[in-house]
Order: structure tokens, then C-alpha cells, then sequence
């Protein structure tokens, strides 16, 4: 109860990896969001995966691998070349990233499932 209480509005946000620079996230009436901009995208795209998968639309694995090297070449251009990334492109990398990898680790567990209890 006290841990709530007394905890900045970011702290889930930070304990799960996002560094929540001010600069790389989305501002509301001037207070930055709890989580950076491609955080932001990554949970938009997990949960997008999650139900698209739920609901039986299954993107072809090309595709998710596809979008998964979107992310990483974003992320890469400015990690090692300086690039500048927006906080839109951000926001878009992120989304599109985490929806591939969503698709391909829910693929893989389905499969999983499936084939283990096909052998019991």
C-alpha cells in the first residue's frame, strides 16, 4: 500500500525497461507519457498481436519477420549511426515490431500446445 502511495507515476514503466526520456516520448498538456515512444508502440503492438491472434488473424511469418527488422533497423540507425529517430517513427517501430514478435512467440507456443497434447 505505502510502495503506491509513494511511487513516482513512472515507476511500473521504469521497472519494466523503459528508460522514459522526456524527449523520446509523447507529451500531454505538457507532462511527458509514462512510457517513451517506441514503449508506447511495443505494448500498442503486443496487444494488437495478442487479439489478432485470439481472434484466429494470423499474419504469414515473412510478414512478422518483416515487421520485427522494421524495428531493429530503426533502432540500429540510431544506436550506431547517429540517426535521429522521431517519436512517431518511434511509435510505428515499436508497434509493428512487437506485433510480429507477439505473432511468432504465439505461433510458436500454439504449436507447442498443440503437438504436446496431440502426444499425450
Amino acid at each position: 500500500m505505502g510502495l503506491a502511495r509513494n511511487a513516482k507515476p513512472g515507476w511500473i514503466a521504469s521497472g519494466l525497461g523503459c528508460h522514459q526520456m522526456p524527449e523520446r516520448s509523447f507529451h500531454i498538456e505538457g507532462t511527458p507519457m509514462p512510457l517513451c515512444a517506441r514503449c508506447l508502440g511495443c505494448a500498442i503492438g503486443q496487444s494488437a498481436g495478442a487479439a489478432a491472434f485470439l481472434c484466429g488473424c494470423v499474419a504469414p511469418i515473412l510478414v512478422c519477420f518483416l515487421f520485427m527488422g522494421i524495428l531493429l533497423c530503426d533502432w540500429l540507425a540510431q544506436e550506431r549511426f547517429g540517426y535521429t529517430s522521431t517519436n512517431w517513427r518511434r511509435l510505428i517501430s515499436g508497434a509493428l515490431g512487437s506485433f510480429g514478435l507477439t505473432m511468432v512467440w504465439l505461433r510458436g507456443w500454439s504449436y507447442l500446445v498443440e503437438h504436446v497434447a496431440a502426444s499425450m
